[in-house]
């Protein structure tokens, strides 16, 4: 696995450190019924094998999970959650900044739920988000730097510097509005 994805694992295993909320109406789309028994690095491992995502759409599901948490100003996941929270948001990432993607069925099975329950939450995500999927330039080169900030911060060796990122500077002005 590369550098920048054990970097985004341990970006979102930070995240579900700081997330201990109630139940609440919005974290219950994405609610799992047991504790995933494959950490997350694993899981961004497994998930990288079988969708074959550009490195570009695990930071670009990233910037839709913080800003489904910035639109309702709480935590609406927990590390029970994280996982199904970021299948959706990566395979929502794929469909929009590739050509070629496979079906939901597909991502569904590769996450381990059922496809129905995959259709439910990817639809729930984009009303959630308003279908903003949009991500500026300036946004996706700021997250870069958290990203690469947070894996430094764990004193993690053989992180990605930004330097040695391969970002896909077109994707984000593939995308722009016109």
């Amino acid at each position: 696995m590369s550098s920048l994805l054990e970097a985004v694992a341990l970006f979102l295993e930070n995240y579900s450190t700081f997330s201990s909320c109630p139940k609440e109406n919005l974290k219950l789309f994405f609610e799992q019924a047991k504790i995933p028994s494959i950490s997350m690095c694993n899981y961004l491992g497994h998930l990288n094998l079988y969708m074959h995502c550009p490195e570009h759409c695990y930071v670009m599901a990233l910037i839709y999970v913080e800003r489904l948490i910035s639109n309702f100003k709480k935590n609406i996941f927990d590390n029970i959650s994280l996982h199904k929270l970021f299948l959706i948001s990566l395979s929502i990432a794929v469909k929009f900044s590739e050509d070629k993607y496979c079906t939901n069925s597909y991502y569904a099975k590769v996450g381990g739920i059922p496809t129905k329950d995959f259709n439910n939450l990817e639809q729930s995500f984009l009303m959630l988000l308003d279908f903003n999927l949009y991500i500026s330039y300036e946004n996706y080169e700021n997250f870069i730097d958290i990203i690469v900030s947070t894996a430094h911060s764990k004193n993690r060796q053989n992180y990605t510097t930004k330097e040695n990122v391969h970002i896909t500077h077109e994707i984000v002005l593939n995308c722009a509005p016109a």
